[in-house]
């Protein structure tokens, strides 16, 4: 298929626009020099997503291994096998328009000036998504593909994309138990391995050689980290939680910079240059979480909970760093028939909502969400939809 037939397609519906948007970026952007920012490993949750994101107070399944180690102290056994959870995200109403102009270039700068930046991504845990889980352990092998290209102005725009695959296990113990007050604590350990890319043109460039894009001209880097995180949780009674976490505390990286795919794969690394050590931002985490007691004799309301958090408070002491309100989260879920879930949120000053259905041995999750990519509230609105399916036991 040819340049003017992919643009010009009217049958393309918007959903898998985002999908050929995002992937075209991924390969288009033409800067020589390869710029690496470290990427953290994440484990793609549609439920954390729409209740305002990760909180430490949570005992969540197995979305636990995203909150707080501390609380592996109470979970349930739980095994997955398998499982696909997405995010897309964008300005998705641009995007037919995008693809469908017979001047991409002209209306991408429209769409830059309109929005003061254009953003498509697409970030998916899984097929490979296993994880084991019993009282006190546990245990996750997960695969993610993440692709973001990020036009900020009509001057610059970069792309992030590549593969990742992420092992983690953690245990959390007793540490207080004085009936209704009890204190545990959690460690967690971390191994990933991600092959990336990144890019930087201008709107002009990055259309300009999508026809003249070869694989083998495409910088990346080859990166290796380990590392563990920390925390503790206090719950009173069976309602009351409150918890922290530090994300990584300590977690080096070694990463090797490559000219090409073919330089990488004959193992030649840019310039001769040796491996680059790096560290990831430490990430502490406060959050609260309360839990109703809901009567036996009750039918259709089973559960539910309340959560409030404040995250990455480290990132507040960075010469630049986001409004302080942005790190305030809140979240809900209540639990009908112990089948159908509904949930809502509040994160970096914007709505979550979603919904789940729990059929056992399939579980099903949707989520919508915003994120604010700029400083302040309102700067850089982005708009995010998620859907996740798992199957486990």
């Amino acid at each position: 298929m040819g340049h003017k037939d992919i643009f010009n397609s009217k049958k393309l519906p918007a959903f898998f626009a985002l999908l050929v948007c995002s992937a075209c970026f991924a390969v288009i952007l033409s800067a020589k020099d390869y710029k690496y920012s470290a990427v953290k490993p994440e484990i793609v949750s549609p439920r954390l997503s729409a209740m305002g994101g990760a909180n430490p107070a949570l005992a969540a399944g197995m979305d636990t291994l995203s909150t707080n180690p501390a609380a592996l102290a109470y979970v349930d056994r739980r095994i997955k096998i398998l499982g696909l959870s997405s995010v897309f995200s964008g300005q998705f109403l641009d995007i037919p328009g995008i693809l469908k102009s017979d001047d991409p270039t002209d209306e991408m700068i429209q769409s830059v000036r309109k929005n003061e930046g254009v953003y498509f991504g697409l970030n998916a845990t899984g097929p490979l998504s296993f994880g084991i889980m019993d009282k006190n352990f546990a245990f996750g092998i997960f695969n993610r593909t993440y692709v973001s290209a990020d036009v900020a102005s009509i001057t610059f725009g970069e792309l992030t994309g590549g593969e990742e695959i992420f092992v983690t296990g953690g245990y959390g113990v007793t540490l207080l138990d004085m009936g209704l007050h009890e204190l545990s604590a959690g460690i967690q350990l971390k191994f990933f391995y991600q092959i990336s890319m990144y890019e930087g043109g201008t709107v002009a460039s990055i259309v300009e050689t999508m026809n003249n894009f070869s694989i083998n001209g495409q910088p990346m880097a080859s990166t290796v980290g380990f590392g563990f995180d920390l925390g503790l949780l206090y719950r009173l009674g069976e309602s009351f939680s409150a918890g922290v976490t530090c994300r990584d505390v300590y977690t080096p990286l070694f990463y090797s910079i490559y000219d090409s795919f073919s330089d990488f794969s004959d193992g030649k690394k840019q310039n001769d240059s040796s491996t680059t050590y790096d560290t990831l931002d430490r990430d502490l985490s406060l959050g609260v979480a309360w839990t109703a007691p809901i009567p036996r004799s009750w039918r259709a309301l089973t559960a539910f909970t309340a959560t409030a958090g404040y995250n990455d408070i480290l990132s507040l002491a960075k010469p630049v760093h986001q409004n302080p309100i942005l790190n305030l989260s809140l979240g809900a879920e209540a639990v009908f028939f112990n089948i159908l879930y509904l949930r809502a949120g509040i994160s970096e000053c914007y709505p979550a909502a979603g919904l789940g259905i729990d059929f056992k041995f399939v579980q099903l999750d949707i989520a919508v969400y915003g994120q604010e990519l700029g400083l302040e509230p309102g700067d850089r609105p982005l708009y995010n939809m998620s859907a996740g399916l798992s199957i486990g036991f």
